[in-house]
């Protein structure tokens, strides 16, 4: 069983932890992950510098405490923009360990591999990269080692 690591973040009154931790719960019973902490934060990430739990997490992570981080959506990391997301992703998978996002799917297919593969390949990164451009990226990709497989 693999051990995980839950961050929770909200920012608004009208936002409850229990809501994005039912889901969280949810997903590591049905997917055999056994959940070591949880990183909960009560806060806007437009304050910058803020969140003491995500730093947490973040030297966790290069403890080695869990192998896998699930979150409610992406932009719980960052309201900095994607290359801010895919820098703490990048970060996290050096250290071994994979994020799993529930409202972007497409995370939980070898993410680590793909945003890895994709930094490699991409080259400089413009001055604004949206979520959409990294998607395109990772299904190009896949498409790409799918042909080579069946080439070989």
């Amino acid at each position: 069983m693999r051990r995980a690591a839950v961050y929770i973040r909200v920012s608004t009154e009208e936002q409850h932890v229990e809501n994005q931790m039912t889901v969280l719960r949810e997903y590591a019973s049905r997917n055999e992950l056994n959940i070591v902490e949880t990183y909960q934060e009560e806060e806007s990430a437009w304050r910058g510098g803020r969140q003491h739990e995500l730093a947490r997490l973040m030297r966790d992570a290069q403890r080695g405490r869990f192998t896998v981080v699930l979150i409610w959506a992406l932009d719980r990391l960052s309201r900095e923009g994607p290359l801010a997301i895919l820098t703490r992703i990048h970060t996290l998978g050096f250290h071994g360990v994979d994020l799993i996002s529930m409202q972007e799917p497409w995370t939980e297919a070898r993410l680590l591999e793909d945003t890895q593969r994709w930094a490699d390949h991409a080259g400089p990164f413009p001055d604004t990269v949206t979520l959409e451009d990294v998607q395109e990226a990772v299904a190009s990709m896949r498409e790409n080692q799918e042909r080579q497989e069946k080439f070989w």
